[in-house]
């Protein structure tokens, strides 16, 4: 394995082990009506147009509310697709395979990054990558916004629940992001099942001797089934028209 390799994954280690102390602040399961009128009102703060702009910005401002808004409220978007094959950035995976990245390497990455963001502004892998290569260009505070902006999607995801049971389960837009928790947490996934509307990670003997992890995917169900209605619809008219 490249050498670069290992100090990716040092520097992903490093990332998601940040705030961990921070979880068990309290369980804050997500309203979704509520979430939805919140960034749905133009004129409010909450607006999620006015939010993303700033979350694109790596605004350090962000608060924990506004980042639970950000996260859920992204499924009310029209760009929201739960299971876009685009979530992986395979074009990324030049620069893994490099004993060493250069700068012009380093921009193409942030440059690349930064496009991609606008349709996928929770993809974790992005924004790894971009933090890794603002901080070999030297760009260490840029670098380090990333890493807050990473972390406050996190922690806004362990906020939902504490992942022990189905009542309690975390909230995820994104299958990949169970994944990224079970890795964050600290344990190693085995095999995933799903039970109605909850994922089921069972994970490797741990420690904490917990043989799972649940995910609520309910509501990413709920909007995979209203944008597939809403395609097959639009199929229906297009064809009735000609």
């Amino acid at each position: 394995m490249k050498s670069f390799i290992f100090l990716f994954l040092f520097i992903c280690s490093f990332v998601f082990s940040i705030n961990v102390h921070s979880q068990g602040k309290g369980i804050i399961e997500p309203d979704y009506e509520v979430i939805k009128a919140s960034v749905s009102d133009p004129s409010a703060s909450s607006y999620y147009p006015k939010l993303m702009k700033r979350y694109l910005n790596y605004d350090e401002t962000l608060t924990e509310d506004e980042f639970r808004l950000l996260y859920y409220g992204f499924i009310y978007q029209n760009n929201y697709d739960p299971y876009s094959p685009s979530m992986e950035h395979n074009a990324l995976a030049l620069y893994l395979e490099k004993e060493t990245l250069d700068t012009k390497d380093c921009d193409a990455i942030i440059n690349y990054v930064n496009i991609s963001m606008i349709d996928y502004p929770f993809n974790f892998h992005l924004l790894r990558m971009s933090a890794y290569a603002l901080h070999l260009k030297g760009t260490h505070v840029e670098a380090d916004k990333r890493i807050k902006i990473l972390d406050g999607v996190i922690q806004a995801i362990l906020s939902s629940g504490d992942g022990k049971s189905m009542r309690t389960a975390f909230h995820v837009i994104y299958t990949q992001h169970e994944y990224e928790i079970v890795n964050y947490l600290g344990y190693n996934a085995e095999y995933q099942t799903l039970n109605n509307i909850w994922d089921i990670i069972s994970i490797s003997k741990n420690d904490d001797k917990i043989p799972a992890l649940y995910f609520n995917v309910g509501e990413m169900l709920d909007a995979y089934k209203r944008k597939t209605e809403k395609i097959n619809s639009g199929r229906k008219n297009s064809k009735t028209d000609e």
